[in-house]
């Protein structure tokens, strides 16, 4: 399983992904709601989106949305498992620290990959003409 010391470790990381990803949401999670709700259908049809495929602004708004709530629903729930494995008498089969790895390797790069999505829609938005 490994030791204390490497549990508290992991904990730490996955807390920290936890509260990038929090930060995060309180950043660009209304932005990402307000441009879900966008009709880019109609701005497409009227020519307004500078050469930028709809279907690309659309897919990367929904995957920004998808992957910030997945992230912060499953790095919650795996650090409230953790703490239950802590309270709890010890299992030596719990793959609790394997899961809790597991999501740290999952979810590593996505506070940038969220950035880097919002900054590109950021950066088309100046380009489209929403008026």
């Amino acid at each position: 399983m490994g030791s204390q010391g490497d549990l508290d470790a992991l904990v730490a990381t996955a807390t920290d992904l936890l509260q990038q990803l929090q930060d995060l949401q309180e950043q660009c999670g209304a932005r990402l709601e307000q441009l879900a709700a966008m009709d880019w259908q109609a701005l497409a049809q009227q020519g307004k989106l500078a050469g930028i495929p709809k279907i690309t602004i659309e897919r990367t708004i929904m995957d920004a949305r998808t992957v910030l709530r997945t992230g912060l629903g499953q790095l919650a729930a795996i650090l409230d498992l953790t703490q239950q494995f802590r309270e709890g008498p010890p299992d030596p089969e719990s793959n609790v620290p394997d899961r809790l790895r597991a999501m740290i390797r999952m979810y590593a790069d996505t506070p940038q990959d969220i950035r880097n999505r919002c900054q590109r829609l950021e950066t088309w938005l100046a380009k489209i003409d929403l008026s």
